[in-house]
């Protein structure tokens, strides 16, 4: 087994969990019939955040020697990722009131993932590859960061919206191009 298997099986465990804790949380949802139009966008954040960035990892299959710094920002980029699925989703939480009361959360968690994936891709060595990359991951940070202390419920519409939106885009333009596809 090769560092990257290793560290790649290590870091699928930990975005497999919030995966599933994120599918058992929609589900959940559904069944009672308590759906919220923002949880859901953040609910496809997650969903997108954890797929794309599983993706992604790929990058890392060529890298020579492994750090613990390394495997450190990347064991702690897979946390984020779980955090934002158990962020919107919480354990015991029971509909929407409970929802927005975390929902600053889920957005603290996503900024959190961003900036662990500026971390990453800096010791990876692609921070500015493309050039594009610094500031389309910072104005997400910046923008889940403002919409932690928004409390207009139109302007966390747009915002909700716009980020699976962008992250899809993100993910199927850059990514696509960046990974051969």
């Amino acid at each position: 087994m090769t560092q990257f298997e290793f560290i790649s099986v290590f870091a699928s465990i930990i975005l497999g969990l919030g995966l599933a804790h994120l599918l058992t949380g929609a589900i959940q949802q559904l069944y009672r019939g308590q759906i919220d139009y923002v949880q859901t966008c953040y609910a496809l954040v997650a969903l997108l955040l954890i797929v794309l960035n599983w993706w992604g990892l790929f990058a890392w299959k060529d890298e020579g020697a492994w750090s613990l710094t390394q495997f450190f920002v990347l064991v702690l980029w897979s946390l984020a990722m779980f955090a934002v699925c158990v962020a919107v989703y919480p354990f015991g939480e029971t509909g929407q009131q409970e929802f927005e009361t975390h929902r600053r959360v889920v957005l603290i968690a996503v900024a959190g993932v961003g900036v662990l994936d500026i971390v990453q891709t800096a010791l990876h060595g692609a921070l500015f590859t493309p050039v594009y990359y610094l500031p389309f991951v910072l104005h997400f940070v910046a923008l889940a960061l403002a919409a932690a202390v928004i409390r207009n419920a139109l302007a966390q519409k747009i915002i909700a919206t716009y980020f699976p939106l962008t992250t899809f885009f993100w993910g199927f333009v850059w990514t696509a191009a960046a990974m051969g596809g």
